[in-house]
């Protein structure tokens, strides 16, 4: 948008300045002719008003007609002489100056033509640089976006012509990028708050009112483009460049999702190869192919998690993205699949066990960083030298994982399959449907009653089995007497047909509450 001075340096229109001329660097939307004693009603914002000063018939005050014309917006006045007014009127600049308003005098000789005629030239240069500014950001993001540059690339091309503070925040209350603009984890979560509820075009921040432009597809908002000004105080090419980043950014989010729902397709038909290797293990080198992964050079499994299922179902594909991340950044090619419990990669590792497990702990700790409220946990499965040992590798990871999440607080951010209990270590290796056989051969019976007459006959074997079969303190942890302990013991034994006071039985039991347990860790 043109400004005051860029009028006054139009040489044909030979303008004068006075008033508050400190205030050339206003903006002109364009200019109102009027003679009218009080034109406010009918001035618009950011407009300048041109007169010949014939309302001063009309015995106005100079004083309260240049109050009239500031309060209504404006953003200077320009006084046209006459023959019969070569001097503008006493107290115009004074007042002009006390209101904060800019004066432009304009010569005898120049009509007020002449002025529409230089700001519609003005305006149209303006507009001119406007729509080659937008096209050649347009180019450089479609180009930026072609080329995959993150958030932070697309949003320096942003604040590269327009100083303004931005961020990029997404659904799960995370900043994904940001130039100028550091947002407190509060101000992100209020961010984040508002997509799940009515559009909004502002929200009130702890550093102040910040405009908001949605980022996402089909009605879906995935995140939104934070700038630290209220929708007021930007002009219409930073509005322009605000919305045209945040399309681009959308359009990107589109292809990033479409391309991960294809990954995660073939991620998860990896996993179902290797977990069915009897049936479909010939079919892994091909897709570790797909992948960039030399299916003869030494492979690798991690298991990811956060924390609580529930809470790792908040964040589940920004895990996935972080992890791929991480590992794109050190070089390593990599498979990562997003589970309902955890996330799973695959990798191509030619390097050494030391090395894996120093990128494994950068891991944790920028997940760590990202998640500051969760605990990540990072199991890590054994090299395997080819394709076809990493089954192995991706079941101690797991595994791994697991044990490490039982243990909470004192858990290790990486943990190996050395963490893992004795009895996890010799079930872990076999077939999970076999597992699955023996586990339900053993329990249904219990499962079966206690479904149906609403029994806690599993949880008081249980609770057996962890207390070390002792009667008093496994009856005084499960609130009851111990003759009520005793008549559910013999139920068990009745429905399963085993002696709990032999070792032998003790550990059938044990190893089938213990896969039960690991199936539903995994969410099956």
């Amino acid at each position: 948008m043109p400004t005051l001075e860029d009028l006054v340096a139009r040489q044909e229109l030979r303008l004068a300045v006075g008033g508050a001329a400190d205030g050339l660097g206003r903006d002109v939307r364009w200019v109102h002719v009027t003679e009218l004693p009080d034109p406010s009603p009918y001035v618009k914002e950011a407009e300048l008003v041109l007169t010949n000063g014939l309302w001063l018939a009309a015995d106005v005050a100079v004083p309260n007609y240049v109050e009239r014309i500031a309060a209504s917006g404006a953003c200077g006045l320009m006084f046209g002489l006459l023959e019969e007014r070569p001097e503008p009127p006493l107290g115009l600049d004074t007042a002009c100056r006390d209101t904060g308003l800019p004066l432009l005098v304009l010569p005898i000789d120049v009509p007020f033509t002449a002025v529409s005629e230089a700001m519609a030239s003005l305006q149209g240069a303006a507009r001119q640089r406007e729509l080659a500014q937008t096209l050649t950001r347009g180019n450089a993001l479609a180009q930026a976006i072609a080329e995959g540059a993150a958030e932070a690339d697309v949003l320096r091309l942003l604040t590269r012509d327009h100083a303004l503070p931005v961020a990029l925040v997404d659904h799960a209350g995370r900043v994904l990028a940001a130039d100028g603009l550091s947002l407190a984890a509060a101000e992100s979560a209020v961010v984040a708050a508002a997509m799940d509820g009515p559009a909004h075009a502002e929200l009130t921040l702890a550093q102040g009112t910040a405009s908001v432009f949605p980022v996402g597809s089909l009605g879906e908002v995935e995140a939104t483009l934070v700038c630290l000004r209220p929708l007021v105080e930007l002009s219409d090419p930073e509005r322009t460049a605000l919305q045209q980043t945040a399309r681009f950014l959308t359009l990107e989010l589109t292809r990033r999702q479409a391309l991960a729902a294809i990954e995660s397709r073939f991620a998860g038909e990896l996993m179902e190869m290797l977990y069915d290797a009897a049936r479909r293990g010939h079919e892994v080198p091909g897709r570790l192919r797909s992948f960039a992964i030399d299916p003869d050079g030494p492979l690798v499994a991690l298991s990811v998690t956060l924390g609580q299922a529930e809470e790792e179902a908040q964040v589940a594909g920004g895990l996935a993205a972080a992890i791929s991340r991480h590992w794109l950044r050190l070089g390593v090619p990599a498979v990562v699949l997003q589970g309902s419990d955890d996330a799973v990669a695959i990798l191509g590792w030619a390097q050494s066990g030391d090395d894996l497990r120093d990128a494994a702990e950068s891991l944790a700790a920028e997940l760590s960083a990202a998640w500051p409220e969760q605990r990540p946990v990072v199991g890590l499965g054994s090299v395997a030298p080819d394709h076809s040992t990493l089954r192995r590798s991706l079941l101690e990871a797991r595994e791994a994982r697991r044990a490490a999440r039982r243990r909470r607080g004192d858990a290790p951010a990486v943990a190996t399959f050395d963490h893992v209990g004795s009895h996890q270590v010799l079930l872990a290796p076999h077939d999970r449907q076999l597992l699955d056989d023996f586990a339900t051969a053993v329990l249904e019976p219990v499962l079966e009653h206690d479904r149906e007459h609403r029994t806690d006959l599993v949880a008081t074997l249980r609770a057996f089995l962890d207390g070390g079969g002792r009667w008093s303190s496994t009856a005084e942890a499960l609130h009851v007497h111990v003759n009520t302990l005793r008549n559910r013991l013999a139920r068990i034994e009745q429905l399963t047909g085993r002696d709990l006071d032999t070792t032998e039985d003790r550990v059938d039991l044990f190893l089938a509450l213990e896969i039960r347990a690991s199936r539903a860790d995994q969410g099956l």
